[in-house]
């Protein structure tokens, strides 16, 4: 069993249980994350793949490979607006407003003001808190 207050962290690197559904909820636009598995997700779905990308653009470049460049950008795209909708929920907010990261230089800060932005203790329009 994952001790609850480290189940966001935990959920990356276990694959007992729920936990797995991590994963999948990293390409999903519904629930709620709170800070730590939003953390997580940009990690693993944001951050690793950027620097897979930043490692490999040179050999990319040199071969003619941009279709995977193009499919890394895509899925660093994809969980970046998944997460941050989710944790827009998170504060009962729809999903929709996750596309201000769109607007130059505030948009920009926004994925790592929701870092530190507290959730909603209680359910609220979007489920029940993530523990």
């Amino acid at each position: 069993m994952v001790d609850p207050g480290l189940s966001g962290v935990w959920l990356v690197f276990s694959l007992e249980g729920n936990e797995v559904n991590f994963i999948f909820d990293l390409f999903s636009f519904k629930g709620r994350f709170n800070r730590i598995q939003y953390a997580s997700a940009l990690l693993v779905g944001y951050i690793i793949p950027f620097g897979i990308f930043l490692a490999t653009e040179s050999w990319v470049r040199a071969n003619g490979l941009d279709f995977i460049t193009l499919v890394l950008l895509g899925i660093m795209f994809w969980v970046l607006f998944a997460s941050l909708a989710k944790r827009m929920h998170d504060i009962n907010k729809s999903g929709w407003v996750s596309l201000s990261i769109i607007i130059p230089l505030i948009g920009q800060l926004i994925p790592f003001v929701m870092l530190a932005y507290p959730g909603d203790k209680m359910e609220n329009d979007f489920g029940q808190p993530s523990i």
